[in-house]
């Protein structure tokens, strides 16, 4: 995930996000399972728009922001159809493991 960051495939922070997803450059949210509910409630609007990028439920904030170089993150928008393809697959793994 860091490489895709560094690559502007990943936006991340609540109003950066939002911003992305009303822009319809949103190809995967991926929303932090232990996220605010403010910043849930945004999310859950915004991706219920027209645009209507696929929403996915992830780790919690203080796993998700270590893999992206921060302490914790609530929320990602994944840019790259690629890499949201790729992502998609993975939570579907994790949560068959759990």
């Amino acid at each position: 995930m860091g490489l895709a960051r560094r690559g502007g495939m990943l936006v991340l922070g609540k109003d950066e996000c939002l911003a992305a997803i009303r822009r319809g450059r949103a190809q995967l949210v991926v929303l932090a399972g232990d996220a605010g509910s403010d910043v849930a409630r945004a999310v859950v609007r915004a991706t219920t728009s027209k645009m209507n990028p696929p929403l996915e439920r992830g780790p919690a904030k203080d796993e998700l922001g270590p893999a992206l170089g921060r302490n914790t993150v609530a929320v990602v928008v994944v840019t790259d159809p690629g890499f949201a393809t790729a992502i998609r697959e993975q939570l579907e793994i994790d949560r068959r493991e759990t």
